[in-house]
């Protein structure tokens, strides 16, 4: 008889599930496929409410075959079994759920590891003790008059320790080519003045150097090519100078408007001018200047995926950019640095491509991390290191997202 009431009971609830296919425990109506109402919502009763999940020892769930994926279980020994395969995580008691590789510990689990990245690890091989700011080659002819060409400079990090210029111009007559240069800061060297001689067709395409072994004034006919020192008298002439080398010009921001003053001495042979450019040197190293940095909480069983992006006016040498991750934050933005500090995760790098001059460029970093502690805060930092034009509040743009996605 008690067969039979069984057999009843048992057919009625597979009539009824398969029914309704939602289930309600302690509930008329369920809200999902299985919705418990606790015998106890509130209050202070001392019974116990919940759902317990299978417990199983590591073996256990280590030997389980085809687990679908989600499937939750609580190990509660470690005692048996190793953490190899599918139980490689399993290294303490506690709820796991299978991802379809591995089970994977709920919480509590600490872990660490090593940083793996999609971008390199080597910094890259960029120079930035020249700088190459640029030039004018708007071209001019002039006959028994004066004339100027300038170059604006701007971005320019630090004070000069070297100043190199290149003109270039073609005359017949070089004894009436007068040419003086002046920085923004109100330095005036004269470069050349009244040398060369009567020679039809003569071309100039000199550097003026204090590196040069031999000055200007050796030049007395024909074409002249080459790197000489300047005149550096301070005869007046077309203008006062107030140096004598290009040394003069050292220790100076070099940033404002630099001034070449031509002048053709006589009437009949025209002065026709096409370039004039300039190339400094800093005397302060360039150093990594710290962009943006933003902070994340670790859990564990995630990859932290770092993109960062930066577009920036830059010189002709571009720029570095590299991102970082430490466990405490690296200051304030504009913080320097000679090297990258905290862990390197990703150097790019990228430089302009129309010439001389400052062009904006991009570079693009990303980098994965993965094995970290869990709970752990980690910062992650923006860095980069070139010639940016000022103010770089409107000479750079970037982001800096970390995203901490599931494994």
């Amino acid at each position: 008889m008690k067969i039979k009431s069984f057999k009843i009971s048992l057919l009625f609830f597979l009539i009824f599930t398969s029914t309704f296919s939602q289930i309600g425990i302690g509930n008329s109506n369920p809200k999902a496929t299985l919705d418990v109402t606790a015998t106890n919502p509130s209050g202070t009763a001392t019974t116990v409410d919940g759902i317990i999940a299978p417990r199983v020892d590591r073996q256990r769930a280590q030997s389980m075959l085809l687990v679908p994926v989600s499937t939750l279980i609580y190990v509660d020994s470690i005692a048996t079994g190793t953490a190899a395969g599918t139980a490689i995580n399993i290294t303490s008691t506690g709820f796991y759920y299978f991802n379809g590789t591995l089970w994977v510990k709920l919480e509590g689990n600490t872990k660490t590891g090593t940083v793996a990245s999609t971008a390199t690890l080597v910094q890259p091989n960029v120079v930035f003790t020249a700088s190459s700011i640029g030039s004018n080659t708007t071209p001019i002819s002039i006959d028994a008059t004066s004339t100027t060409r300038t170059i604006a400079i701007s971005g320019f990090v630090g004070t000069l320790t070297n100043v190199i210029c290149n003109v270039q111009l073609t005359h017949n007559f070089g004894g009436e080519i007068d040419l003086y240069l002046q920085s923004p800061t109100g330095q005036i060297i004269e470069l050349c003045t009244d040398n060369g001689g009567y020679s039809p067709g003569l071309t100039f395409n000199v550097t003026f150097s204090d590196a040069a072994a031999t000055n200007i004034t050796t030049w007395t006919a024909g074409s002249v090519a080459g790197t000489y020192r300047p005149e550096g008298t301070l005869t007046t002439d077309v203008i006062v100078p107030n140096i004598t080398t290009m040394a003069g010009f050292n220790g100076n921001s070099p940033n404002g408007t630099w001034t070449l003053h031509l002048r053709d001495d006589a009437f009949a042979d025209n002065l026709n001018f096409t370039n004039f450019s300039l190339t400094f040197l800093p005397a302060t190293t360039i150093n990594y200047r710290l962009i943006g940095e933003t902070s994340i909480t670790y859990k564990t069983g995630s990859n932290v995926l770092t993109n960062a992006m930066y577009f920036a006016n830059a010189g002709d040498e571009g720029f570095i950019t590299a991102i970082s991750r430490s466990n405490a934050s690296a200051g304030a933005i504009g913080t320097t640095a000679v090297t990258v500090p905290g862990t390197v995760l990703s150097y790019a790098s990228d430089s302009p491509k129309q010439g001389s001059g400052n062009y904006w460029a991009t570079t693009y970093n990303q980098s994965v991390s993965n094995g970290l502690v869990n709970g752990t805060t980690y910062y992650f930092q923006l860095w980069a290191k070139g010639n940016i034009d000022t103010p770089t509040a409107s000479n750079e743009i970037f982001s800096l997202i970390p995203m901490m996605l599931p494994q």
